[in-house]
């Protein structure tokens, strides 16, 4: 039984039909498993569902490999085979033109993440597995190499097995964000601070139709209390982060600052530090040893 098989057979049982429909398509590591844990109780929520399946997808539509229609057609099997009242991804931002063509009644979440705690916490998930993991592999084969094109499409630039790109997790933080919001019409579109979600749960329930007392913030992922940011170079970081982020960071998080997100954080032993430079480079495509 191949991957995507077994994802949708796992879960049949449970699955019921709804004609409401909630995608949460905020970046990954900004909030989307919270997101799940917070509808679990009150709505058929799932994060990541079909999660490696998807990103190939992606992956060999920025290629060239898959068409557009192939592409609409892999999205509306993903769509059907499990109807999920709330689909949560930190990946659908390249497709969410697709998801409102066929669900032209979804609403759709926005979780946005400052770039420097978002980057902090990319390197947090990318870093420890990133010579075993396949999905961790796979991740880094798209930020290194999709290129994030001005008209909202994808392409491809091939840098076959290197070190994760924090410029390219940059250029893909302003994409997606930005691109989310100019595509999905306003009324359909509810953004929320990832650090703010503790206290946006009415809001939450006023946008989905939903009673506030059914959803639940039980979930929120901390994190390991620890700054990866202080293994790089901190005056080319705040440089590349304010040409590639700086207009949006401007009107989303005028405050948010490199050197407020470096404060506060545990000391990085030296194998921690070891271990991040091994996987992680600032703003060049480095072959991995």
């Amino acid at each position: 039984m191949n991957e995507t098989e077994n994802s949708v057979s796992q879960t049949s049982n449970s699955s019921r039909p709804s004609n409401r429909k909630i995608y949460c398509v905020g970046l990954f590591r900004s909030g989307t498993n919270t997101m799940q844990h917070i509808f679990k109780d009150r709505l058929h929520a799932e994060h990541e569902f079909m999660m490696l399946p998807t990103a190939r997808a992606l992956r060999d539509y920025a290629i060239g490999n898959l068409s557009r229609t192939e592409l609409r057609d892999f999205l509306k099997y993903r769509d059907t085979a499990k109807p999920l009242e709330v689909d949560s991804i930190g990946i659908h931002y390249p497709v969410v033109d697709i998801l409102l063509d066929l669900n032209p009644t979804a609403k759709f979440i926005l979780t946005i993440r400052d770039c420097y705690s978002w980057l902090n916490s990319c390197i947090q998930l990318l870093y420890p597995d990133f010579n075993t993991d396949q999905r961790i592999q796979l991740f880094s084969e798209l930020i290194n190499n999709i290129e994030h094109r001005s008209n909202t499409t994808l392409g491809w630039t091939d840098h076959p097995r290197c070190k994760v790109c924090l410029t390219q997790l940059m250029k893909m933080w302003t994409f997606a964000n930005s691109s989310v919001m100019k595509r999905v019409p306003a009324e359909r579109l509810l953004v929320i601070e990832t650090a703010a979600l503790n206290h946006s749960l009415p809001q939450i329930a006023d946008f989905v139709g939903v009673e506030k007392e059914t959803l639940n913030l039980s979930h929120s992922h901390k994190g390991d209390g620890k700054n990866f940011l202080h293994c790089l170079d901190s005056k080319r970081l705040k440089e590349l982060c304010d040409h590639h982020c700086g207009e949006l960071m401007t009107r989303t998080f005028p405050d948010a600052t490199l050197e407020n997100s470096m404060q506060g954080y545990k000391a990085l032993t030296e194998e921690d530090a070891a271990a991040v430079h091994s996987a992680i480079s600032l703003e060049e495509f480095i072959p991995v040893k």
